[in-house]
């Protein structure tokens, strides 16, 4: 019964724990039912992960605000909650046992103190992403919350706005040395071009594949040298958007990718222009990059025209031109100039190309799916 009871979804466990007292025993590990308080855990000899709630759960919502780690049902926190927003510091030493996943803390202000606690509470959890965006931790608090993920499950940080700079993102950077760390998201963090260098020399021999450092300070010798230091890292997806590299940080970067695993380059709001985006895809052959974002970037029909032209034997399959200034005319040179070519994928909205010209892209180019 105990295995059947595990293939259950959370729908038809409460309904299969209120047909008698033996089964709502076996399903919720109580001997009654409206056993209330973190203090109460289950004793289960179920494997109880098929039964978590896929729906977030907000702890700022206004019925779960009265609730507190005396009143909550107990096989609700422990059992049931997988995603959680704004989790109150009281339960955070009750994570061991719970079924709990994912938790959002963003703009929370726990501070630097707050992190390390927090962190802290994760040993021995499920827990394997975490958003501490906006939350006033610093350099300090990053390194320190860093240090404390050893042994946890925790894979993916979010720590956006949290004025971390160079000296914060480095040290961040040494301690995810044997974590289970892939991810992490350090946009907003006033971080320049000798901090991303110091950062990635320390993403040797770490489990990272994926960096975002959107609307940072990088420039073009931040973007030269972070791609440069890739090389023998496990790292596929940057993310540099927002990071005043221009035309020649474009190509800079480029450059580096040869011999990286990176495949996915996210390079919007950085103004690279025709230029750039000519010479981009020119050093684009012989690596693994298969999609590339050039958003709001100033580039024009022209530039779509010569990007294209260097798309032939390269691997990228899907390209994201979005609200640049192609045009009609450009719009339809660069589609002619993709037969040959991998890509398969291409959005190009907000590039004031009227519908009969969408139209035509669609009628003529049906492989290619065309956004507009």
């Amino acid at each position: 019964m105990a295995i059947i009871f595990s293939y259950l979804d959370f729908e038809n466990v409460l309904a299969a724990r209120v047909v008698n007292t033996e089964w709502n025993k076996l399903i919720t590990g109580f001997s009654q039912a409206g056993i209330v308080g973190v203090e109460n855990k289950p004793c289960h000899i179920i494997d109880t992960r098929g039964w978590v709630i896929s729906k977030e759960i907000d702890f700022k919502k206004l019925k779960l605000e009265d609730l507190t780690p005396t009143t909550i049902p107990s096989f609700t926190f422990y059992c049931l909650m997988g995603c959680v927003r704004n989790l109150p510091q009281e339960y955070w030493p009750y994570l061991q046992k719970a079924s709990v996943h994912t938790i959002n803390l963003r703009d929370n202000q726990i501070g630097a103190h707050g992190a390390v606690e927090f962190a802290h509470a994760l040993q021995g959890t499920h827990v394997h992403t975490v958003n501490l965006g906006i939350n006033e931790i610093g350099a300090r608090g990053a390194i320190a919350f860093a240090k404390h993920l050893q042994g946890t499950c925790v894979h993916t940080v979010h720590l956006i706005y949290n004025q971390i700079g160079d000296q914060g993102v480095e040290g961040f950077a040494k301690h995810l040395q044997g974590t289970c760390v892939h991810t992490v998201y350090l946009g907003e963090n006033e971080i320049g071009a000798q901090g991303i260098e110091a950062f990635t020399k320390h993403l040797q021999g770490t489990q990272v594949h994926t960096v975002d450092l959107d609307t940072n300070e990088i420039g073009i010798q931040g973007a030269e040298g972070f791609a440069r230091l890739l090389q023998g890292t496990n790292v596929q997806k940057i993310n540099l958007s927002g990071n005043q590299i221009g035309a020649q940080g474009a190509e800079a970067l480029a450059k580096q990718l040869q011999g990286t695993r990176v495949h996915t380059v996210d390079l919007s709001w950085n103004r690279i222009g025709d230029q750039g985006a000519e010479a981009l895809a020119k050093h684009l052959q012989g690596t693994r990059v298969h999609t590339v974002n050039l958003s709001w970037n100033q580039i024009g029909g022209q530039g779509a025209i010569e990007f294209a032209k260097h798309l032939q034997g390269a691997q990228a399959h899907t390209v994201n031109l979005r609200s640049n200034q192609i045009g009609a005319q450009g719009a339809e040179g660069f589609a002619r100039l993709l037969q040959g070519t991998n890509v398969h994928t291409v959005e190009l909205s907000e590039n004031q190309i009227g519908p009969d010209v969408q139209r035509l892209l669609v009628e003529q180019y049906p492989h290619i799916k065309w956004g507009f």
